[in-house]
């Protein structure tokens, strides 16, 4: 069925020779589509320690090629002036 969930991501990375401590959330809603394919839509709140926060919509669709491997698309837009107007991106999963 359905599914509601929601992450926090830190990172530290590496921005003009210094780190900068970021905090990302997420809210995401998935609806399966068949038993291999699924689609979801995210809302995402990245917050860095310098510079401002980006807030984006996305949306995609995921595939499960196997019980522990999935990839996805997915196509979003920013909400505010710091993020991105918008993108396209791939991603791939494996679950240990």
């Amino acid at each position: 069925g359905r599914s509601l969930s929601g992450m926090v991501y830190l990172a530290y990375p590496s921005e003009d020779e210094r780190r900068n401590y970021t905090q990302q959330h997420t809210l995401s809603l998935g609806q399966p589509i068949n038993e291999r394919v699924g689609s979801f839509f995210e809302f995402s709140n990245i917050v860095p320690q310098r510079g401002a926060s980006e807030n984006l919509f996305h949306f995609g669709f995921t595939y499960q090629s196997t019980p522990r491997q999935q990839f996805d698309l997915h196509f979003g837009f920013g909400l505010n002036g710091a993020a991105p107007k918008d993108f396209i991106a791939g991603g791939y999963s494996v679950r240990y």
